[in-house]
C-alpha cells in the first residue's frame, strides 16, 4: 500500500510546499491504487489461474480418456468389418469358382458334341467321296 503521508513529508523535506506535496501525494496515491496491483491482487489472480489450470487439466485428462475409448471402439468395429468383408470375399470367390467350373464344363460338353457332329459329317463326306471314287473307277475300267 502506498503511504501518501510519508511521500508528502519527503516532498516537503525536499523543499516542495505543503499544498503541492499534498496534491502530489493524493494524485500519486490515486494512480497507484487504481492502476497498480497489490500483492493480494496478484495472489488472488494466481489462485484463480491455478484453479482454472487444474480444471483444464482434469477436463483434458477426461477428453483424452474419452478419445482413447472411442479409438478402441472404432478399432474393434473396424476389425469386425474387416472380418465380415473377408468372409464375404471368400464366399464370393468360392461362388465364382463354382460358376466358372460349370461354364468350363458346359463349353467342354458343347465342344465334345461339336466334335462328334464334325466327325460324323466328315465320315459321311469321306464315305460319299469314296463311293464317288469307286464309281469313277468303275466307269474308267469299263471304258
Amino acid at each position: 500500500m502506498f503511504d501518501t503521508l510519508t511521500y508528502a513529508d519527503k516532498l516537503k523535506a525536499a523543499g516542495v510546499t505543503e499544498q503541492q506535496a499534498k496534491v502530489h501525494a493524493e494524485t500519486l496515491g490515486i494512480i497507484v491504487s487504481e492502476t497498480l496491483a497489490t500483492k493480494e491482487d496478484v495472489s488472488n489472480a494466481k489462485t484463480a489461474l491455478e484453479g482454472k489450470i487444474a480444471n483444464l487439466k482434469t477436463e483434458l485428462k477426461q477428453d483424452i480418456k474419452d478419445v482413447r475409448s472411442e479409438l478402441v471402439a472404432t478399432k474393434t468395429e473396424l476389425k469386425r468389418d474387416i472380418a465380415e468383408l473377408r468372409t464375404e470375399l471368400k464366399r464370393d470367390i468360392a461362388d465364382l469358382k463354382t460358376e466358372l467350373k460349370q461354364e468350363i464344363a458346359d463349353v467342354a460338353t458343347g465342344l465334345q458334341g461339336d466334335m462328334k457332329d464334325l466327325k460324323h459329317s466328315m465320315t459321311i463326306r469321306l464315305g460319299g467321296m469314296l463311293f464317288a471314287v469307286i464309281v469313277i473307277l468303275g466307269v474308267l475300267i469299263k471304258l
